[in-house]
């Protein structure tokens, strides 16, 4: 019995080791499918089929549940996608103890970053506190424990941080950290380092076919300082700063006159406050933003970031275009104070664009949009033609007294701005609509003896029609022969040459106006205002009542009303039209324009000049008390209007009152037309 033993166990033996030998063979095939399944779900998240990925590692945790590499995959793409109490449930159920220290590091890291995207950011330092004491030398551990050290005030683990030379070979998100904190703690070095490492990521695989713009972008120094005010902080900030604006201060003064010196102050003062602000605001949660996976650009956390860079760049951009203004003449140049304008304006627009453009909700977007645009508009009113482009848009809208001049307070003060000018310009022909003659006159005489008369040439065409308007025959042609000369040569000659043949018109100087007018190349004549027209075509039918070709007067004058757009031409051309119509009896044409004489409206001048029409209308009609009523009220216009005056006496004349019509020509401008013609009357009996 005994000697059976042995025998026993060999059979046994030569039984099971088969088994045990099939056994180990078919863990190791299901072993490395498992593996297999993991690369090909570490294959479809790198391409982005993150559901696929999931499945992979699922069914590679199903085939060998032994194997911890997929547990730790899913764990992480869970992470990745946002699932986090997924994620935590299928990283807590991985034995740390199965794992190598860099594995266990990994785990840690994990947590750590769903605890950042929970916004926990005491627990994440906890989790990347353990990630770096299980691999001491694990770089992505120490920066995001530096990064949480400082948004929680701390420095334990600066003096680590601080001894390495380079981070290369560190992955992306991370080298941008380490970049951010570089630059908060003023280690400018190594962050420039780390600026190239990341520029070299970026730009590294397309660099053989980029544009040349886009090879511009790739420079690290531009990079460098387009990203610089993103960390800068402390003391260092300040310094750097007050250096930027006081460098534009500086410029500023070469520019422009002297200005109160407080103004110098409060810019430099305020600009570096609000990007100090922005960046005390914004620092943390770009920080912790950086970290995270799930972050789009267009999300309210980076409002702040871009506010930073736009408010740097636009000061960078400064340094150009301070000195461009140096090319133009000392009269156009703006104030300082405007040109310190420019960069409050470009802040509070890209703070509006910014919002605009970010996920905001809708009511709060609009709040901040609101408010953005209401500071916009206050600070456009301090930069170059600011005040002039609100002036014109609230001229379109209706708003015509919003940012316009007094020529009232203008005549107090010694000198005027370039914007100041250009709204008084573009007033001018709104105060002619008025008949407010002296208005123009004065504050043009203001604009065009303090600046370039050739850069006001509206303005100065303007002042021409005002002399005219108030019959200062004498200073409108001295107002002409110098803009002919300064023009001369010109596409704004012609102009002058209209307000000639307009001026020797009124003075009965015939001859020579229709010679003006016929002159004009026709090339020319079609460039100009639909006004100026209408003054070519009143004047050539002037011309033409006076050598007695009436059609063709009437057929000028019918052209002449149809294009005027200035109501004071409108009511010149309509009486000129109506004296030819009672000439040639036609009571039809004179029925029309009585009623286009309501729908005239205009200053006191116009005024006068419609009752003019009135009168002459009621005269045909036989209205002989109306019609002498209607021209007295004309002729006591508190503007001079010598037509309305001729009229007048011409009525008294028809009656026997020459001797009344006689001392009318006191209150008449000399040597004009409508003075000779009333003279010749009183004169003649005629």
């Amino acid at each position: 019995m005994r000697s059976a033993g042995p025998a026993v166990i060999i059979v046994l033996l030569l039984f099971f080791c088969p088994l045990f030998a099939q056994s180990a063979e078919d863990e190791a095939i299901l072993q490395k499918k498992s593996q297999l399944l993991v690369q090909r779900g570490s294959k479809a998240e790198q391409g982005g089929e993150f559901e696929e990925a999931a499945l992979l590692y699922e069914e590679a945790l199903a085939v060998y549940p032994r194997n911890i590499m997929p547990l730790l995959r899913l764990g992480a793409l869970l992470t990745r996608v946002g699932m986090y109490d997924k994620a935590s449930e299928r990283l807590r159920s991985i034995p740390l103890e199965r794992l190598s220290k860099v594995g266990q590091a990994e785990i840690h890291l994990l947590f750590g970053q769903i605890a950042i995207s929970r916004g926990s950011i005491e627990e994440a330092g906890a989790s990347f506190k353990n990630a770096l004491e299980a691999s001491p030398d694990n770089v992505v551990a120490l920066i995001r424990k530096v990064v949480v050290e400082q948004l929680l005030g701390f420095s334990g683990s600066l003096s680590i941080f601080e001894k390495y030379d380079s981070f290369q070979g560190t992955p992306g998100r991370e080298l941008l950290l380490a970049f951010f904190i570089d630059l908060y703690q003023g280690n400018i070095g190594r962050a420039y380092g780390s600026c190239e490492l990341i520029n070299n990521m970026v730009h590294g695989e397309s660099a053989g076919s980029a544009s040349s713009f886009s090879s511009i972008l790739s420079i690290p120094a531009i990079d460098f300082f387009v990203t610089l005010p993103l960390g800068l902080g402390g003391l260092l900030a300040v310094f750097y700063y007050v250096g930027l604006f006081a460098g534009l201060v500086f410029l500023a003064t070469r520019l422009s006159g002297p200005t109160q010196i407080w103004h110098n102050f409060v810019f430099v003062i305020a600009a570096v406050a609000f990007m100090l602000i922005t960046h005390r605001l914004c620092f943390r949660d770009l920080m912790v933003a950086c970290m995270q996976y799930d972050i789009s650009i267009y999300d309210s956390v980076w409002i702040m970031p871009k506010l930073l860079i736009a408010g740097h760049f636009v000061a960078i951009a400064l340094y150009v275009v301070f000195p461009a203004f140096k090319f133009l003449p000392q009269e156009q140049r703006p104030l300082r104070y405007e040109l310190y304008g420019i960069w409050f304006f470009c802040w509070f627009f890209m703070v509006f664009v910014l919002v605009f453009q970010s996920r905001l909700g809708f009511a709060t977007r609009a709040t901040y949009m609101g408010i953005s645009a209401v500071f916009a508009m206050i600070t456009m009113v301090f930069m170059p033609l600011g005040r002039f482009v609100i002036f014109n848009l609230a001229s379109v809208a209706g708003f015509s007294g919003v940012a316009s001049v007094s020529s009232k307070n203008i005549q107090q003060t010694g000198s005027i701005s370039f914007t100041d000018a250009k709204i008084l310009e573009s007033q001018s022909w709104k105060l002619l609509e008025k008949d407010a003659f002296e208005e123009v006159v004065l504050s043009g005489r203001k604009v065009l003896s303090n600046l370039d008369r050739k850069t006001f040439s509206s303005f100065w065409k303007a002042v021409i029609m005002a002399l005219i308007g108030r019959e200062d025959y004498m200073e409108a042609q001295r107002s002409i022969t110098e803009y002919l000369e300064v023009f001369s040569g010109t596409g704004m000659l012609e102009s002058g040459q209209v307000l000639d043949a307009y001026l020797r018109s009124k003075k009965g100087d015939f001859a020579t106006a229709y010679k003006i007018i016929s002159s004009l190349p026709e090339a020319r004549a079609k460039t100009l205002s639909n006004d100026e027209k209408a003054l070519c075509m009143l004047v050539s039918g002037c011309c033409l009542m006076w050598k007695k070709e009436y059609v063709q007067a009437h057929i000028e004058f019918g052209k002449a009303f149809d294009i005027a757009k200035m109501s004071i031409i409108r009511a010149e051309v309509l009486v000129e039209m109506t004296e030819l119509d009672c000439l040639m009896k036609s009571r039809e044409k004179l029925v029309k324009w009585k009623a286009s004489a309501g729908t005239i409206k205009g200053g006191e001048k116009t005024s006068s000049m419609i009752r003019v029409v009135l009168s002459m209308v009621a005269d045909s009609e036989g209205q002989a008390e109306a019609s002498m009523k209607l021209a007295k009220e004309a002729s006591l216009c508190k503007i001079k209007n010598s037509r309305a005056i001729y009229w007048y006496g011409h009525l008294l004349c028809k009656v026997g009152q020459n001797s009344e019509a006689e001392e009318l020509l006191g209150k008449m401008t000399p040597d004009s037309f409508d003075a000779n013609r009333l003279m010749t009357e009183t004169t003649s009996g005629t």
